[in-house]
């Protein structure tokens, strides 16, 4: 699993107040099966430099190929490179390189990403192998413990994105030396890998556990040693339970710290606050919308630093708000609606949750609307967010929608739950052949993964593999700015900081 983190919009700054805050169950959390298998099927094979580098390191680490990232998260770490135009990106926790590959060919070619590992003879292969995808001039590669990298690096400048996957024991220091010596720059993403401890901490969400003798995180229930894994002696399973405890207090602790605001993928974790401008929008709107995958959607504009967002179906703007509120300012999201009564809806809104300022939406046919903003030079979009619904007679085809599209921009496609569930397919044969055109590609980066809100669904994000240019020093620049909401007649004000690099930040706290 992984914890990304980016800095949080100015309206959430400091946070409307949030509904309470039921704790999770773990039967709960898991009621709805997570479509992992379909999910996986669409995404882009893996290339045979990545399989060869995982061939390696099953032959020389054998007892540690576990760790190695999979195809389907170094996809999505590759993606939110690419959108970020990050120049400077650091992995806390390279082993042999398969992420650190990922990480370094999302760069642009004047881009650096710095991997520190502890272990000589990992990083010895994680060399090697960059260095055979022609990007070992992108990459520096520092062997050492990552506690003691971070020390160095408080002056040096920030980075863009942050990868950590180093001593899962010490992920909070980790994550307070990032925060706290000024290491994340204004729109960084931070991600933390194995939060969950493949799903052992979900076992501290349950009302039946007991307790079975850890100190990490004292006063909490702990499951009784024999709900481990079977196959541990008793001196393994002590340990894999100190661990469970010890990522169940590093979550905890980010839940409760109120710089930051959470949010778990792929599981409903049940820890994130709701806005109230945008609780309002979806009630009153009854649904189309998940709280998660808002929160998602919003820290994929903050992360590219968007000031072009175009939104094409949805059954209401709720995630339209979201994307609207963590534009730049000056920046626009273009809301496409068939006809004028849902046109109307969403106006209404956008009004209600406060950006209509920054938010546009256009009536008419959506092919013709695209084909409207592609002949008028707005082929600029930094996301392009699409609802494929199973029931549309005639989907809009995939290359219509990426034309549009910056070049370092990502196409973000939600779908419903499968029908066929984890084990079948999505239910809708037009879907999974638009699907497989795209998967067909070889232009073409393609990473899906569960809908954050635990629902079934499934979200899928496409950026192609042309190079990126890095970003001028003013693009996406935050200056002043009033943002108000207006919520049953209450009237919000907030100042947005101007940006810059060494200030004292609020930060978006993601988990994946």
């Amino acid at each position: 699993m992984l914890l990304l983190l980016v800095a949080r919009a100015a309206w959430l700054s400091p946070p409307p107040p949030l509904r309470p805050r039921p704790r999770p169950r773990a039967c709960s959390v898991l009621a709805a099966p997570l479509p992992f298998a379909p999910a996986e099927r669409r995404c882009t094979a893996e290339p045979l430099r990545f399989a060869a580098l995982r061939d390696e390191t099953a032959s020389r680490f054998p007892s540690g190929a576990h760790m190695l990232s999979g195809v389907q998260q170094g996809r999505l770490l590759h993606a939110l490179v690419r959108l970020s135009r990050a120049t400077r990106v650091l992995e806390l926790g390279s082993f042999t390189g398969y992420a650190s590959l990922w990480l370094a060919e999302g760069l642009p070619a004047a881009g650096k990403l710095l991997c520190v590992e502890r272990d000589a003879r990992c990083a010895a292969v994680a060399a090697r192998h960059l260095a055979g995808a022609g990007v070992r001039a992108r990459v520096e590669l520092r062997v050492g413990e990552a506690a003691d990298a971070l020390r160095r690096l408080a002056a040096e400048e920030p980075f863009d994105v942050v990868f950590v996957d180093a001593d899962k024991r010490r992920a909070a220091e980790y994550c307070e030396a990032l925060l706290a010596r000024g290491l994340l720059a204004e729109h960084a993403v931070l991600l933390v890998d194995n939060v969950l401890w493949k799903g052992r901490v979900l076992e501290r969400l349950s009302d039946d556990a007991v307790l079975a003798g850890s100190d990490a995180a004292k006063g909490l229930p702990l499951l009784p040693l024999a709900a481990t894994d079977a196959r541990l002696d008793g001196a393994q399973a002590r340990r894999s339970l100190e661990l469970r405890d010890v990522l169940h207090a590093f979550n905890e602790q980010l839940a409760a710290d109120e710089r930051v605001h959470q949010i778990l993928l792929p599981l409903r974790d049940g820890l994130s606050g709701e806005p109230e401008p945008l609780r309002a929008l979806r009630e009153s709107a009854g649904g189309g919308g998940g709280v998660q995958r808002g929160r998602l959607l919003h820290m994929l504009v903050r992360l590219g630093r968007a000031s072009r967002v175009l939104e094409v179906g949805g059954a209401t703007a709720y995630d339209a708000a979201w994307m609207a509120a963590a534009l730049a300012d000056g920046g626009r999201l273009v809301r496409l609606a068939a006809g004028a009564r849902e046109a109307e809806e969403a106006e209404r809104q956008l009004a209600a949750a406060g950006v209509a300022a920054r938010a546009e939406v256009r009536r008419g046919e959506w092919r013709g609307a695209l084909a409207a903003l592609h002949a008028a030079g707005h082929a600029s979009f930094e996301l392009v967010v699409y609802s494929l619904a199973p029931a549309r007679e005639a989907p809009l085809g995939a290359r219509e929608l990426l034309a549009l599209l910056a070049p370092h921009g990502v196409l973000v496609v939600t779908q419903p739950a499968p029908a066929g569930g984890e084990g079948g397919g999505s239910g809708d044969g037009r879907a999974d052949g638009w699907f497989e055109e795209l998967l067909a590609d070889a232009e073409l980066s393609v990473v899906t993964l569960p809908s954050p809100d635990g629902d079934g669904a499934l979200v899928t994000l496409v950026c192609t593999l042309g190079p990126v240019q890095p970003r001028a020093p003013s693009d996406g620049a935050y200056v002043a700015a009033e943002v108000q909401m207006r919520v049953g007649g209450k009237r919000h004000e907030q100042s947005r900081r101007t940006q810059t690099v060494r200030r004292k930040r609020d930060w978006t706290i993601i988990y994946s």
